[in-house]
């Protein structure tokens, strides 16, 4: 791979001509995600609501997955990326307010 190509691994399928370009466009994404779960924490939980409440936990699962499918791509040894470093801590940090989240509303 050249080395445009390794730095941007992690951030494969982002917009961006090469690799430091869609790890900017992944950061970017990312906080965008983040603002998205912190608004959706800050609602209301309907405990009466039950069809929302299992649409919520799909949605929570289905964005802890596309976090953990990011973590598995950025962390590949075999591939190492310029990317991971610059974000790894914030987004552990992210990743596991977010699997917190997941338990908190029993998904």
């Amino acid at each position: 791979l050249a080395a445009d190509e390794v730095a941007g691994h992690c951030a494969a399928g982002q917009p961006g001509r090469d690799g430091p370009e869609r790890c900017k466009s992944l950061v970017l994404y990312l906080k965008q995600e983040s603002d998205k779960l912190v608004a959706f924490a800050s609602r209301t939980v309907d405990a009466n609501g039950q069809q929302r409440r299992q649409r919520d936990c799909e949605h929570l699962k289905g964005k802890i997955a596309e976090l953990q499918d990011i973590k598995a791509s950025c962390m590949d040894t075999l591939q190492p990326t310029s990317c991971w470093p610059m974000m790894e801590q914030d987004f552990l940090e992210f990743l596991e307010w977010a699997e917190d989240l997941s338990s908190e509303r029993g998904c």
